[in-house]
């Protein structure tokens, strides 16, 4: 798989820049680091603030979408998500460097972090508005890629494939819940404030889906239930649902984990990682969720 170096980063930016955005060019370009997928640069030019961000080989579609889901949600809500900024041919992401680069607008603000309590009323404030803005009905089925859930990957630890084939058959067995566009992945700090103006970036990966799939996301992040009382209290599901399926829904979210880093662990992607050992931390951190939600015993 490729990966890129700062210095990789900074060259090709400005070589993307020059062919495909060329009224940007020249620009001040500083690599930021990225997330679990992605590497990402601040890119300045006198006339705006950019940030460019590049993902692997095969993950071309999840970038395309998660820039046409940001500018929708955008669109309809107002808030600030990070749209991406069309090429000079009018593409949303060109290949580069073994993989593919969008070049999105920069959204300021401070990201958060889930402690307070009016942080995390911000952030059920935020996806409130998101899926009531994209509420596609109720509906059921499955929503993200299919090769998630199957494959040697699942072989990785020997609980890993009987955890993720009990949890499926759970969603499985599910009435239609209500579905909407999903971020896929609120964490706090995706989440940035100024002043009295909430943004919500990292879009890569946005679907359509069960709402609870967020909210279990969020949960997730802010470490469980009880913690995440004060999102709970604030997030207002569609009229037709309630939380009953919240905890079948956390444990879903638990089996993406598990099934996400044992994908990278057979595959060796350390992309986003400064330390070899943080896909063998996901995976562990996986299959205690699993256990505190009765789905594994504890080894």
């Amino acid at each position: 798989m490729a990966t890129l170096t700062d210095d990789d980063l900074d060259v090709l930016l400005r070589r993307a820049l020059s062919t495909h955005w060329p009224e940007l060019a020249p620009a001040m370009v500083a690599p930021l680091g990225g997330g679990m997928n992605s590497a990402t640069a601040h890119v300045r030019v006198a006339g705006g603030r950019y940030v460019a961000k590049w993902v692997p080989d095969g993950h071309r579609e999840a970038l395309r979408l998660g820039g046409e889901h940001a500018l929708r949600v955008q669109s309809a809500t107002g808030i600030r998500t990070g749209p991406p900024v069309p090429t000079s041919a009018g593409d949303l992401v060109v290949a580069a460097h073994g993989g593919w680069l969008s070049l999105l607008h920069e959204v300021g603000g401070a990201p958060l972090d889930g402690e307070a309590a009016a942080e995390q009323e911000v952030m059920a404030d935020v996806l409130c508005a998101v899926h009531g803005a994209t509420s596609r009905g109720d509906r059921r089925g499955e929503f993200l890629p299919a090769a998630l859930w199957h494959g040697p990957h699942l072989d990785v630890e020997p609980w890993v494939r009987t955890a993720v084939g009990q949890v499926l058959a759970e969603y499985a067995a599910l009435g239609p819940q209500p579905w909407a566009t999903l971020h896929t992945d609120p964490a706090p700090e995706a989440f940035l404030v100024e002043g009295d103006r909430p943004g919500l970036i990292d879009w890569t990966g946005a679907t359509d889906g069960p709402v609870l799939y967020d909210v279990a996301s969020a949960v997730m992040y802010l470490g469980g239930r009880r913690r995440a009382d004060p999102f709970l209290r604030s997030y207002h599901l569609p009229a037709d649902a309630d939380l009953t399926h919240l905890d079948a829904m956390r444990r879903y979210r638990f089996a993406v984990q598990a099934a996400y880093f044992a994908e990278r662990l057979t595959g060796s992607d350390r992309t986003g990682l400064t330390d070899p050992a943080g896909n063998h931390k996901g995976l562990d951190d996986a299959r205690r969720g699993l256990v505190v939600l009765g789905v594994i015993d504890e080894p």
